[in-house]
């Protein structure tokens, strides 16, 4: 039997979502930011990554132009909870990660959101490199890029996974992911601004 298999949210789009700070702001968190991405991407995805950071949040960036989806940036806070070094890890798939008791479904629903390109959150059971286990809410959204066509949705670039580390899976539902938490606020404030702007063209 597995460790984790949490419920899910899965499905939520991720395309329609606004930065809740200025760009001058983004610009002044990116000068302390230790990975700038070289593809040029939204600026809430740029929000959601250089906040992470800030926060010290434990989180990896993988990219799936790259054979097997490897790695590109992990936290230091990733990198020294589970005693991997950079080294290690970039350019390799983030299945390292699982194990015995990590829930097929659960890496299933991971997959598919690859896949579909959609949001996902799941509750975990992954392992450190010296074979301990830990609990954690994870929340994966794709960072898409930056798109001046109209109309036209924007690529995926890069996907960025933020662990929450859980004590027992009795916390799972107690524990928050901050980056869960700020992808809704985006996607809340894109529809309100949409939602006036529709308003004052009628």
């Amino acid at each position: 039997m597995g460790m984790g298999r949490g419920t899910g949210a899965k499905g939520a789009s991720n395309i329609l979502v606004r930065a809740t700070v200025a760009r001058s702001d983004i610009t002044a968190m990116q000068k302390n930011a230790a990975w700038v991405p070289p593809k040029k991407l939204r600026a809430a995805d740029l929000e959601l990554l250089y906040k992470m950071e800030a926060n010290d949040e434990m989180f990896c960036v993988t990219d799936p132009d790259l054979p097997d989806h490897p790695i590109v940036f992990a936290s230091r806070k990733f990198l020294e909870f589970t005693g991997y070094s950079a080294h290690e890890i970039q350019g390799v798939n983030c299945r390292f990660l699982q194990g015995e008791q990590t829930e097929p479904e659960d890496v299933e629903d991971i997959r598919n959101a690859l896949k579909t390109h959609e949001d996902t959150s799941v509750f975990l059971y992954n392992y450190k490199k010296d074979g301990s286990g830990f609990y954690n809410q994870f929340f994966m959204t794709p960072m898409r890029k930056r798109q001046f066509i109209p109309f036209v949705t924007p690529s995926v670039a890069y996907f960025i996974g933020v662990q929450t580390e859980c004590e027992s899976k009795q916390d799972k539902d107690s524990v928050s992911n901050n980056c869960k938490i700020l992808r809704e606020s985006q996607r809340k404030l894109a529809v309100g601004a949409l939602d006036v702007r529709n308003t004052e063209s009628r």
